[in-house]
């Protein structure tokens, strides 16, 4: 039997008294993607019916990297924080859909090259945290998350945005 998907990983990490980081590079290869759909359910109004179908293969290469320092020169009591990832993920394959009835022809829809639905190119996050005493911790976080498709065509998209926390 075949395996669902392969995946290959390679991490390294490194670390030092005063800073830490982490580099994963990942792909992932899924030859039968299913994906479900929801349609009106004829004779019932108001009704949906979902249904699972292939779409074909999914591609996926991805990279992270992530980091800690806690300067010395600042009595330790502040560090910073980062996370970048950057990731492609795309459809390998178009997919046929069949309308309604016996005699119906199917069509194509094509997806091949495209976005997988909800994967930014990239997201970044990166703080700062001030911890004076063991009871008081302060913190500034920021997070941007690229541009992604809502749908398998991409046509429908979720456009870019920064967001902040204290």
């Amino acid at each position: 039997m075949a395996q669902p998907f392969t995946r290959k990983l390679l991490t390294l990490l490194i670390a030092t008294a005063s800073a830490s980081g982490a580099l994963a590079l990942d792909v992932t290869q899924f030859d039968n993607r299913l994906q479900a759909f929801t349609v009106p359910l004829a004779g019932a109004p108001g009704g949906m019916e979902t249904f699972s179908q292939n779409v074909g293969g999914v591609r996926s290469y991805r990279a992270e990297l992530t980091g800690s320092w806690k300067p010395q020169a600042l009595g330790g009591q502040i560090y910073f924080t980062s996370n970048l990832t950057l990731n492609n993920t795309t459809f390998d394959d178009n997919y046929q859909v069949c309308a309604a009835g016996k005699n119906s022809t199917p069509r194509s829809v094509l997806i091949r090259d495209n976005d997988v639905p909800d994967s930014p190119k990239v997201m970044l996050t990166a703080g700062v945290t001030w911890k004076p005493t063991s009871s008081l911790v302060a913190n500034l976080s920021g997070k941007y998350t690229d541009k992604r498709y809502s749908n398998f065509t991409n046509t429908e998209a979720v456009e870019a945005y920064t967001g902040w926390s204290a």
